[in-house]
């Protein structure tokens, strides 16, 4: 098969992904388990490691960038949408678990403090871990399908369609980058801390950016679709970075 035949095949169809699609005994590919299991260790570490490194890592891993990533990139690579619906709840779910299995059973930061009256808070420690995994757990349920059913549209859809997504694909990405830059000023410090948070919201503008512009190159797109693009990112991006800011107002509510 030539070179430029294989450019205009569905990625399913692709021999790589193929292979990995008939290399698992399962109904459902391996990999996105394996893939959402390394991003969970990976931000657990990441909450260890401070300053400019630290603030890469949490971007990299325990972001909306990177769930998104891992969600939107299972659903591109599927034969069909109930497979993308399925693939992109695994792939939120497992990195969810391993996250809070390794602080429940490793670090175990939820034991060992008290509460006002002196006794101890390893229980309000743990319900508050329970009432965070649940949360996630829910919110992966939700997202999963979506992220992943709008990566599946992705791979077929025709160039208008396409810029629209590539858009939508950056503010999705990229919001909580533009939220931690308006309305979390602590970056503005740049002590080791500040300069730490920095460090996390231009990654992730950065490589939503990057993520963008691989989709278009991969979809041939140029010209007008590009302001399509432009278009449909400005307003993504303000729409959703709004929403980051109501999670912030929900979080101290529900203990997440």
């Amino acid at each position: 098969m030539a070179n430029g035949n294989l450019k205009a095949l569905p990625p399913s169809t692709w021999p790589g992904v193929r292979w990995l699609s008939r290399a698992s005994p399962g109904k459902l590919r391996l990999w996105p388990y394996a893939a959402g299991c390394l991003v969970g260790i990976l931000a657990f570490v990441a909450d260890y490691t401070s300053g400019v490194l630290g603030g890469i890592l949490i971007s990299l891993t325990s972001s909306g960038l990177s769930w998104g990533t891992l969600a939107l990139t299972v659903g591109y690579f599927s034969e069909n949408h109930r497979r993308a619906a399925a693939s992109g709840i695994i792939v939120l779910i497992s990195p969810t678990v391993v996250y809070y299995v390794l602080i429940l059973t490793v670090s175990q930061r939820w034991n060992g403090g008290t509460l006002e009256d002196g006794s101890p808070g390893g229980f309000v420690g743990l319900l508050s871990v329970g009432t965070a995994l649940l949360f996630w757990v829910v919110a992966s349920l939700i997202a999963g399908p979506i992220l992943a059913g709008l990566g599946y549209a992705a791979s077929r859809a025709t160039p208008i369609p396409s810029s629209l997504i590539a858009g939508l694909t950056f503010g999705l990405l990229s919001s909580q980058g533009w939220h931690i830059l308006f309305f979390q000023r602590i970056w503005m410090t740049l002590d080791d801390f500040g300069i730490g948070v920095l460090a996390n919201a231009m990654t992730t503008l950065i490589a939503s950016a990057l993520v963008v512009v691989l989709f278009l190159w991969r979809r041939r797109l140029a010209g007008r679709y590009l302001v399509t693009t432009a278009v449909t990112a400005l307003a993504s991006s303000i729409l959703l970075t709004l929403g980051w800011w109501m999670v912030d107002i929900v979080r101290p509510i529900i203990h997440i």
